[in-house]
């Protein structure tokens, strides 16, 4: 199926893409509200099921101690620290993560995470979301259980 056109700087992906992330369970850690909430409904109009979002590492940890989500989109920078604990446990359930940060990633995290795209803030939020759905695409689909 052909791309979706989108105006220019926009992230074009295919509809298949769209119909995937139907319901899978996509983990925001943001601690700005407007990011958050920017995150979160371009999530829903994807048609994913957002869990969070939370604005702390240990709100999202202890989440992670029960659930695997799909993927997930964390900033780097949070009111209790950096997210890298957080960034490693995803990484070790081998969970497709998006790092949306103003700083960037460290050569640890980069080095432990196989599915992991880097984007630094300001970006499309479309973009965000589509550049996790490229890489839950990539480290093998959507599972129907997550």
């Amino acid at each position: 199926m052909e791309p979706i056109e989108q105006a220019p700087g926009c992230f074009a992906v295919s509809i298949i893409g769209y119909l995937a992330v139907f319901a899978a369970k996509i983990l925001i850690v943001e601690d700005e509200p407007f990011i958050a909430i920017d995150l979160a409904e371009h999530v829903r109009d994807w048609g994913g099921a957002v869990v969070g979002p939370f604005p702390r590492a240990a709100l999202a940890l202890d989440y992670l101690g029960s659930e695997r989500p799909a993927g997930a989109i964390v900033d780097a920078n949070l009111p209790d620290g950096l997210s890298t604990s957080v960034l490693e446990r995803l990484c070790q359930a081998d969970v497709p993560v998006v790092l949306y940060t103003g700083r960037g990633a460290s050569a640890e995290v980069l080095a432990a995470c196989r599915h992991l795209r880097v984007l630094i803030k300001p970006a499309v939020t479309n973009a965000v979301v589509g550049a996790l759905v490229e890489e839950i695409e990539k480290a093998g689909g959507f599972r129907l259980r997550n």
